[in-house]
């Protein structure tokens, strides 16, 4: 302030000195100094927003279709493998093979052969990797 006038009152300036961080977020800051409404974001609009979520959700139903159906080669392998364990550790160091994926057989391990594919194929939809 310059003789008590705050010469920054209407301008769309960032004062001298003001630590600036972000240039993407000052810019935001200027372009809507004054207003009283919200503040859009620079990054992302609504309906860029919209149809992210929507691709998602697509995407998400699609590995779901996709994941009915029978059991896969190394599926059944790995379900085989299982049958004899009769704990945790026994995943860990009591599987000696190639086949054996240690966070998969416990998940397979957890839910049973029993269960449905889409089930048995559960961690791999989550995860997001092909089965």
């Amino acid at each position: 302030m310059l003789g008590g006038v705050n010469r920054f009152a209407n301008s769309r300036e960032l004062p001298i000195g003001t630590p600036v961080v972000d240039p993407i977020a000052a810019d935001a800051w200027r372009n809507n100094a004054g207003s009283c409404g919200r503040i859009s974001s620079p990054w992302i609009s609504s309906s860029q927003a919209i149809l992210a979520v929507g691709l998602i959700v697509v995407g998400a139903a699609l590995r779901l279709y996709g994941a009915r159906g029978d059991l896969c080669f190394d599926e059944i392998w790995s379900l085989a493998l299982l049958k004899p364990i009769t704990s945790f550790g026994e995943i860990i160091w009591g599987i000696n093979h190639d086949n054996n994926h240690v966070l998969n057989s416990m998940y397979l391990y957890m839910v049973g052969p029993d269960a449905a594919p889409v089930v048995l194929r559960g961690l791999s939809m989550c995860l997001g990797l092909p089965r």
